[in-house]
């Protein structure tokens, strides 16, 4: 992003938000599938970007991609909602990668659940179903944005952001806030978990809207999540993906250290 024209672009990421965003409620209108198939759906499709090596816009987009399409088809039966999340990271790879997945890739990793045509069919029928605008700011693309302006220097901070991010992709709930409020948030738990002081500050709250009052319910949500996660708490206890994930050496190891904050503080 220019830094000339970086101010004005978030401007537009923050007006745009708010047309596109999925209705936090749809899926109580869904027959036979629920949140906690989502949650699944999602947790494995981390482990499949990381496998791929692909862009981290990519799991963002593919996950927004997934809930517009369930927001306007009712009728998705588990037994294809599989498909559905493998489709949608087709989509977004297209868009983003330089050298994305091919259809058999994806084939290949539902274990032959699926065909190179059922993929196709789907691709298309997303596609339709979400009036073919594929684009849409993300919490990922939100996070970028107010770490440049905050001038984090600690990569730690940078990694831990992104590690939460990716971990409120699975939690349907979450839905109802906007992915820039789910980024300031989650900016604002990375700096107070690597003690990048003041966690919050007048720049950040210029350039991401929000002050660190209006955020204090996303981050008291987003704090329980995570300790429920280190602490194998609930019902997603088991989906770890992005645990594992931002455990490993190439993100500094920073979802394996012990958090420095309480389930709200």
């Amino acid at each position: 992003m220019c830094w000339q024209y970086a101010e004005d672009i978030t401007k537009y990421h923050l007006e745009a938000e708010k047309a596109r965003k999925p209705s936090s409620s749809y899926m109580a209108r869904q027959s036979d599938i629920n949140s906690k198939m989502r949650a699944i759906l999602v947790d494995w499709l981390v482990d499949v970007h990381y496998k791929y090596g692909l862009l981290p816009q990519t799991l963002h987009i593919a996950i927004h991609l997934i809930d517009r399409y369930l927001e306007n088809n009712l009728s998705v039966c588990r037994q294809r909602l599989q498909l559905v999340g493998v489709s949608a990271m087709f989509i977004a790879a297209k868009y983003e990668e330089i050298y994305p997945p091919e259809a058999e890739d994806f084939v290949k990793i539902t274990d032959n659940a699926y065909s190179r045509d059922d993929i196709f069919k789907m691709e298309e029928k997303m596609l339709a179903a979400i009036g073919y605008r594929v684009t849409f700011p993300t919490a990922f693309q939100f996070m970028k944005r107010f770490l440049k302006a905050s001038r984090t220097c600690d990569d730690r901070v940078e990694h831990f952001a992104h590690y939460i991010v990716d971990r409120c992709l699975q939690e349907y709930k979450l839905i109802k806030y906007m992915p820039s409020k789910i980024a300031a948030s989650a900016v604002h738990i990375a700096r107070t978990q690597m003690r990048d002081s003041p966690a919050w500050s007048s720049t950040l709250e210029h350039h991401s809207s929000y002050s660190e009052r209006s955020l204090r319910p996303c981050i008291d949500e987003l704090k329980e999540i995570l300790w429920n996660t280190h602490n194998s708490v609930g019902k997603m206890s088991k989906l770890t993906a992005a645990r594992r994930k931002f455990s490993k050496e190439r993100f500094m190891g920073v979802a394996s250290e012990p958090l420095q904050f309480s389930k709200s503080s």
